[in-house]
């Protein structure tokens, strides 16, 4: 039997073994240059900063005290406590009836800012919502209206606003907070004086006041 020629197969070996790592190097080179690889891709995180000064709204979570006898729904805190006002789903109210005209108070503890002290450059304002049912009197010295105020333990009253109702119909009264009075957001309140004064001695008016907070933007 002829032998095979044992030059030429070893020649042949050595050929298939050089295109063998050719192939292998040409392949490494196309992954490193394919950008589309994935080990070549990289998630970039957006970088997010560690205090973020965010829009909140400080809103009655406590009833403080209630001298003026104001009827709730529940609480004083839960019937002013929506983000959105509900108007006459609940409220506080108080009725008069006759004259002269009476005044019936009542406060309430806020929530607390979420996370650090909100910026001094962020605006703060004051907000109450309510309306009178009936026919009242606008006449002085005691018309019927509603003053409100915010106030905390060590500076004691903030800032206050007085709201004159429009017909019978819900209004949002609002005032100006001067920031660098709060000396502690988890002492702050709010303050509610309604006075109540009938147009004649024989009307029965109705304040409701549905919504109360502190914004700040």
């Amino acid at each position: 039997m002829k032998r095979p020629h044992t030059g030429a197969a070893r020649n042949a070996v050595i050929r298939v073994a050089v295109f063998a790592l050719l192939g292998g190097l040409l392949g490494t080179t196309a992954c490193a240059s394919d950008t589309s690889g994935p080990e070549s891709r990289v998630d970039f995180l957006p970088v997010v900063p560690s205090h973020v000064i965010q829009d909140e709204n400080l809103v009655p979570n406590y009833d403080y005290s209630n001298p003026g006898f104001l009827e709730p729904y529940g609480t004083l805190s839960q019937s002013l406590d929506e983000d959105t006002p509900n108007d006459d789903t609940d409220y506080i109210w108080r009725y008069r009836s006759g004259q002269p005209p009476t005044n019936s108070a009542a406060e309430v503890d806020l929530t607390d800012p979420v996370g650090d002290t909100p910026s001094p450059t962020q605006t703060h304002t004051l907000k109450v919502r309510w309306k009178v049912v009936g026919d009242y009197s606008t006449s002085t010295p005691q018309p019927t209206l509603l003053n409100f105020k915010l106030v905390d333990n060590q500076n004691g009253v903030i800032a206050s606003g007085t709201s004159i109702p429009t017909g019978n119909d819900y209004i949002t009264a609002s005032t100006g907070v001067n920031v660098g009075q709060i000396s502690d957001y988890r002492a702050l309140r709010i303050y509610l004086n309604v006075q109540l004064k009938p147009l004649y001695t024989s009307n029965q008016i109705q304040a409701r006041i549905t919504w109360a907070r502190l914004e700040i933007r």
